[in-house]
Order: structure tokens, then sequence, then C-alpha cells
């Protein structure tokens, strides 16, 4: 269950289950006229602060969201059994791990936290012999409690994906014993479960479901790796170009006016770029060259996109933010003088106060969990 060093979970692989019959993507025009910047050095953005969490240097600690109150969740790893459980950090109140309601659980991974401190939690049965492994979605809240979610159908495996901070959570179902059909689906703040149907009838969305905003916004992808946008009048929005849209795949990838966080495929160097999507539908490719392969992982709601890509000058991953202003930015590291072009890293997740989460790799290799924060304009 460990994710990678730059925590970049799916960012530049083909998304899970009903996307796995990936066609080739076809050449897209737009995809040429929205390119926002030319290969190069990306520039420093100026009057961002940085800290580095020293909590995080334990690599069996590790992060995958956090909140507008700077509480962070993520998965604590036994390297020895390659079981894992959930963890809540807050500076004033160190560390508190979550304890699994059920002896039957193997492993449970944090997957997103609101602002009041309930935690989205996946949950996976340990398979009996013969039978497939079961997999849940529940809460964990701010006194300790844990609840299940109810799936979708009898026999279905539910994997969260996001949680807003009305308590509505966001995940996939599927039946294994039904084809391989995922089906978005929503849990309400009072437990009760549906999936996504476009217009608010007929058949229901097939794909997978990304992020919700607060105002009710979905990003997810269909069976064929095209991005959708799903609103909260219950319209679906198809991402450009077609077969080769990918809305990120944490929990922060839009925001409450439909902006999207994600990458798109390159048909001429054949890789992932980093992108957005404005509500209107219209892509900005950040950044092009043959070595430019990145993602933007999370998106506010003032539209200021986060992420990482490859510098094209040095050929290292960097933390970068991205606004209609100012273009594509690179954020600041820990080290000084030569050594800080030495640095690789990435942005994983925005919150509404304008700080930042991710990680620098540092000239001597060590990783080291940051947050940045932005000036307040």
């Amino acid at each position: 269950m460990r994710r990678s060093v730059y925590l970049a979970v799916g960012m530049l692989a083909a998304p899970l289950l009903a996307c796995s019959n990936t066609v080739s993507p076809p050449a897209d025009s737009a995809v040429e006229r929205a390119v926002t910047q030319a290969a190069g050095a990306i520039p420093y953005i100026q009057g961002v602060h940085v800290s580095a969490l020293p909590v995080f240097d334990d690599p069996a600690l590790v992060p995958t969201a956090f909140n507008d109150f700077g509480e962070v969740v993520g998965d604590s790893e036994n390297g020895t059994t390659f079981t894992s459980t959930v963890f809540k950090w807050q500076s004033s109140r160190g560390l508190n791990f979550l304890r699994l309601p059920i002896d039957s659980f193997a492993t449970a991974s944090a997957i997103s936290v609101n602002d009041h401190g309930q935690v989205v939690v996946q949950l996976m049965t340990i398979a009996p012999a013969g039978r497939s492994q079961t997999i849940e979605a529940a809460i964990w809240d701010w006194f300790g409690t844990v609840r299940i979610l109810r799936p979708l159908g009898t026999g279905f495996s539910c994997e969260p994906t996001s949680l807003n901070n009305s308590g509505i959570v966001l995940g996939v179902c599927y039946s294994p014993d039904q084809g391989s059909n995922t089906y978005p689906t929503v849990w309400t703040r009072f437990g009760s479960t549906d999936a996504l149907y476009s217009g608010g009838g007929g058949s229901p969305i097939l794909g997978s479901a990304y992020a919700i905003s607060d105002a009710g916004y979905i990003s997810g992808q269909t069976g064929v790796v095209t991005g959708f946008v799903f609103s909260p009048t219950k319209q679906e929005r198809l991402l450009t170009p077609s077969k080769a849209s990918y809305p990120n795949r944490l929990n922060t990838g839009v925001s409450d006016s439909g902006w999207v966080a994600g990458q798109v495929f390159d048909t001429t160097f054949l890789h992932f770029e980093p992108a957005v999507w404005s509500g209107s539908g219209a892509v900005h490719v950040l950044y092009r060259s043959s070595l430019a392969e990145g993602s933007m992982t999370a998106i506010s709601n003032e539209g200021i996109a986060v992420g990482e890509v490859t510098d094209s000058t040095t050929g290292l991953t960097v933390p970068i933010i991205w606004t209609a202003a100012h273009g594509l930015q690179r954020l600041p590291g820990l080290e000084h003088s030569t050594l800080l072009a030495k640095e690789a890293g990435a942005a994983v997740a925005i919150n509404h106060v304008h700080q930042i989460l991710g990680t620098i790799v540092l000239s001597t290799g060590q990783l080291r969990w940051v947050v940045w924060t932005l000036p307040i304009e």
C-alpha cells in the first residue's frame, strides 16, 4: 500500500478498475493550442514560505491529505507484515492512530479529511480461502468512532476517493461477480448510497470518480479514459482531448466552480503532461517538452493549481504552482545556494487557506514532507 515517493498515486499511469482497457488516444490540435509555457527553466515563485514537518521523516508515516486546520492524515505502514493503519496528526496533539473496528480487517488506508475532523478510510478484509478480498468505505470521526458505509449493492466492494466539508463521501463500487463495470458512487452525510445518473435518470455513469468539491462538483473518468465533470445539477461534461484526459486521482482535484486538475496524454512525446480544465471546459496544458512528464494534483476555488513536472533544464521532478495570472512557477525548497537547484519534489494538495502539502527531496536524497504557505493577497 506504499505510495510512491512523490505520492503520484497513479498520476502517471492508466487509472484503475474500469479504465484498464485503455485505447490509443488520438492526436488533438486543441492540446497544441492550449500550451501555456514552452520548455525551459521554470522560475521560482516569490514570497512563499516553506517549513518542514519533522514528524514525517519517519518513512513508516505516509501522509495522504490535510484540511484547513493543517491536520494531516495518512497511513502508518509496517514494512515487515505489509499491513497498514491510519493516523491523524495535529501540531498541538501529535499522532493519533486508528484502531481497526473488526478483527477481520487486514489493513486500513486514509483517503481524505475534512474540516470537521472526519477521515474517510478504505478498509480491506482478510480474504478467506477461495474468496475475493472485500474493500469497504468507512468514516473515522473526531470522537474515534468508525462507521462503515453501506455498499452500492449486495456483494459490491467500494473504494472511497474523496470527502467534502458537508460529510459527503465519493467513491467507486464494483462487484467481482457481476462483470468489470465500476460505478461512481456517492454517500450522503446520512449514509444513503447512490450511483451517479446524468440528468438525474436513465442508466448510471460507468467509470471512476476521484474528487468532490464542497459545492458538489465531481471529477472522474470514463471507461475509455476520457475525463468528466459531474455538476451539482447532475450534468456530465466530458473533458478534452477524448481518450487522453486524466483528472487527478487524488482527492482535491476539482474546485467549487468545476475547474479540474490532472494531466493529458501527449501523442507526440508519448507521455503525460500537466493540465487544468476551466469551468467552461477549456484545457490548459501547462508545460510541454520531450522531458516534461508531470501532473497537476490539486486546484483551489481561486484557480490555484499545484502538482509536479520534470524541469527540462535539469531533468528533476519539481513541485509547481500555476495561476492564470502568473503562469507556471516552481515552489521553493529547503536548501540554499547551488544545492537548491538539485532538489526535487512534488506538491500534493492545497487547502482553502492557501497552504500546500508536499514533498522535497534534498540534494542528499533525504525525503522531507513540507507545507508551503502562500502570501495573503
